[in-house]
């Protein structure tokens, strides 16, 4: 025993000997991160990554359902709670609407004819409308069954909603038209923009209607008597999105002019005083000649240009508020506190604008 006792206390010592050369043949490395790119180069589990690098608390997630549809392009809600979604696929003769409750699951609610559902809209008795494309229609879905309640005549149908009275408003292309449908399915051209696609539309707290058109990027404000402004011309060809919140619109442009759009898919900002716009069938200077349309059946990873978004006071000043080379923002809506929040296609990303300057 104390032969193996002085063979341990031997190599204890042998060991501490030789543990100043162990430790410093490991060098230490240090490294910092401190920007937003660094941090997105990651993945984010339960935090939000500022644009000036800082991180914090992100908003809880939570699944609803879980969808067999490859892609869902449109979401509405009734007074009840209940939101409606629909997508598609690039392949299939039917295209499902499904409805989630608040407190309750989900279910399909109808399937209509068509290859994609890109426009939802519930009026004041809850019942849901759906547009199918291409070679549009719009579907009335009352009871669980579907009818057809108008046909356009024409090939997209981009972006729905209702007015105080009930009429319906239709964002369409490929002729740019905006149409007007009364209660009882009657419809007529309200506005024709002059471009090849109205493709987005929201409605501002004074009743004007304001229009997103793509290939030239405008935004469009229509007053309900019809006459119709130039609010701004961004520096893209395609306006995706727009909302409106307190007097203040909110605008998304995505792809470059100077590159043709994509057959597989759907600038320094200057005040910008609204002006009047040309008069149907007189040609618009500087105009885009006519495109193919916007994204049909998947995201167009060959758009260019990434997205910009612009926000524009009632006096007509407009100025850039967001930017990125790589992500295309598709859909604008804002949080409890009036922020805009931006949601992206081709990386699934939501980003939150906190600030009006760039």
């Amino acid at each position: 025993m104390q032969n193996n006792s002085g063979l341990y206390r031997a190599a204890v010592f042998v060991f501490l000997a030789a543990a100043p050369t162990l430790t410093f043949a490991v060098e230490t490395h240090i490294w910092e991160q401190s920007d937003e790119a660094e941090f997105a180069r990651g993945t984010p589990k339960n935090i939000s990554i500022r644009s000036d690098g800082r991180l914090g608390l992100g908003p809880q997630l939570k699944e609803l359902d879980g969808t067999s549809v490859p892609y869902l392009w449109a979401v509405a809600e009734d007074s009840k709670g209940t939101v409606y979604y629909a997508g598609g696929a690039p392949t299939g003769a039917t295209t499902k609407i499904l409805a989630l409750p608040r407190n309750g699951k989900a279910r399909v609610l109808a399937e209509i004819p068509g290859l994609e559902v890109h426009a939802l809209a519930v009026d004041h008795q809850g019942r849901v409308y759906a547009a199918v494309l291409p070679d549009a229609k719009v579907y009335r879905i009352e009871n669980g069954k579907p009818q057809l309640f108008f046909d356009p005549k024409c090939k997209y149908v981009w972006s729905m909603l209702f007015d105080r009275r009930g009429n319906l408003f239709l964002a369409t292309g490929d002729s740019g038209v905006v149409y007007r449908v009364t209660p009882d399915g009657k419809g007529n051209k309200y506005f024709e923009s002059e471009e090849t696609h109205a493709r987005s539309m929201t409605m501002d707290g004074e009743g004007n209607l304001i229009v997103g058109t793509e290939p030239g990027g405008l935004i469009l404000r229509v007053s309900p008597s019809g006459q119709s402004f130039v609010l701004y011309q961004a520096g893209k060809r395609e306006i995706t999105a727009v909302a409106a919140h307190d007097g203040v619109i909110y605008a998304a442009a995505i792809g470059s002019k100077t590159t043709p759009p994509s057959v597989t898919g759907p600038a320094p900002v200057v005040p910008s005083n609204p002006a009047p716009v040309t008069p149907t069938g007189a040609p618009r200077s500087g105009s885009a000649p006519p495109s193919l349309p916007p994204s049909v059946g998947s995201f167009s990873a060959s758009i260019t240009g990434g997205s910009d978004v612009y926000r524009i006071t009632k006096d007509g000043f407009a100025q850039r508020v967001w930017s990125s080379s790589t992500d295309l923002v598709y859909a604008i809506a804002f949080d409890p506190t009036g922020k805009p929040l931006l949601g992206t296609g081709n990386k699934g990303i939501i980003y939150r604008v906190d600030s009006d300057q760039l």
